[in-house]
């Protein structure tokens, strides 16, 4: 993947019932338009430019489903920010120079490797 969209909801100032609305909306829609969901991210094969630019359209139409209802889609939306995925370092998994391998028993695997 090579950009990836975070959208975060302010589910403290409208409530977790409109949030939970919209964001399913948004979810739906980022989907449809080709993103694939990882935890909080939205991936994209797409350029961090085009995928950008195709998420505000997104957020735009769903501002437009809601207006009818007076909810201010994009008051509702806290970070949305569009980043280059492969500068995006998951800390909760450790990096290869922190596993450390200090000994390893050869003779535990022996009885795999018997010659007939």
């Amino acid at each position: 993947m090579h950009s990836a969209i975070i959208i975060n909801l302010d589910y403290e100032q409208y409530g977790a019932e409109t949030c939970r609305r919209v964001w399913k909306e948004i979810e739906t829609r980022m989907l449809r338009a080709g993103f694939v969901k990882n935890n909080r991210l939205f991936l994209t094969r797409l350029p961090k430019d085009e995928a950008c630019a195709q998420a505000k359209a997104v957020v735009a139409g769903v501002e437009a489903l809601f207006a009818g209802e007076n909810v201010p889609v994009i008051d509702l939306v806290r970070e949305f920010y569009g980043l280059d995925y492969q500068q995006i370092h998951d800390l909760l998994t450790p990096t290869s120079e922190a596993i450390e391998v200090s000994f390893v028993d050869t003779g535990t695997f022996q009885a795999y490797f018997q010659r007939s």
